[in-house]
């Protein structure tokens, strides 16, 4: 029988109380993926990101962007720039940083 299990008829199913995880890979499944970035429309890796922070179950509040757009997009890519400037960085004998 289709459907049986399926969506809200599943006993596991938690509607709005899905957490983060699980609703990224229920919005992964349903929301096609294209080959570009969003927004800079360029050829990367993609991850899947809510729009308006309130992580809701609508199509329209997910796009596919890249990592590099979703950090600036979400702002951590400044705070990782401002946090990485702060920390002394030292090269060992191999090139590597130390720290």
């Amino acid at each position: 029988m289709v459907g049986f299990n399926y969506k809200s008829h599943n006993g596991q199913w938690k509607g709005k109380d899905v957490g983060y995880a699980a609703l990224h890979e229920y919005m992964s499944t349903h929301i096609h993926k294209p080959l570009k970035c969003h927004i800079c429309k360029l050829v990367k890796k993609l991850e899947l990101a809510n729009i308006s922070g309130t992580y809701k179950r609508v199509k329209s509040d997910w796009e596919w962007i890249c990592r590099r757009c979703h950090m600036l997009k979400d702002g951590r890519l400044n705070k990782f720039i401002i946090i990485s400037k702060s920390i002394p960085h030292e090269r060992g004998p191999n090139g590597r940083f130390i720290n």
